[in-house]
């Protein structure tokens, strides 16, 4: 395992050289705020980590024809919606660029793998039952015209603690403090 600050991280991943289309698998370890609803909610400051199996250098709108072609269904039916967070991409890859300055890790989940997840509140583990009235109902995708949703996750490279990619398995450390 490789120990590597935050911005080791970033240098890495822009410098990443994969063939275009060609699909990665890796694994991320992600720790972000957890989506909840908020109102009358005591754990609305909880925080989730995710074990994540996916795929990088993949490309969104062709896993939404292909599923569509896997369906049995028109690629018209696909109705292309507004990206709300457009990443300027680097050049040596697909997965990896900057949104409004910060460093994003693109990626879809992989379909057959289930991520594994932990709730935490004020520094301890909750248990998911705890929460689950305040998690809000997962919406189907309206516009891909699918029947089975092709996911696309994007995530704050500051919110990942570990990511195997490549043979190699990188943890991101604090960056060390100047004295």
């Amino acid at each position: 395992m490789k120990k590597v600050t935050l911005n080791e991280m970033e240098t890495i991943l822009a410098n990443k050289q994969f063939v275009k289309g060609a699909s990665v698998i890796a694994n991320v370890l992600q720790y972000v705020s957890a989506r909840l609803n908020k109102t009358n909610n005591p754990y609305a400051a909880a925080m989730k980590f995710s074990k994540v199996s996916i795929f990088l250098n993949t490309d969104y709108v062709k896993g939404v024809e292909n599923r569509l072609v896997k369906e049995g269904k028109d690629i018209a039916d696909y109705k292309k919606g507004k990206n709300t967070m457009p990443i300027q991409k680097c050049e040596a890859n697909n997965f990896f660029g900057y949104y409004e300055g910060k460093p994003v890790l693109e990626y879809r989940p992989n379909d057959n793998s289930r991520p594994t997840t932990k709730y935490m509140f004020n520094g301890k583990i909750i248990n998911k039952a705890k929460i689950a009235d305040f998690i809000p109902a997962t919406k189907k995708a309206e516009n891909q015209g699918t029947d089975k949703n092709v996911l696309w996750r994007k995530l704050y490279l500051a919110n990942v603690r570990k990511l195997s990619l490549d043979g190699e398995i990188y943890k991101i450390i604090p960056e060390p403090t100047q004295s």
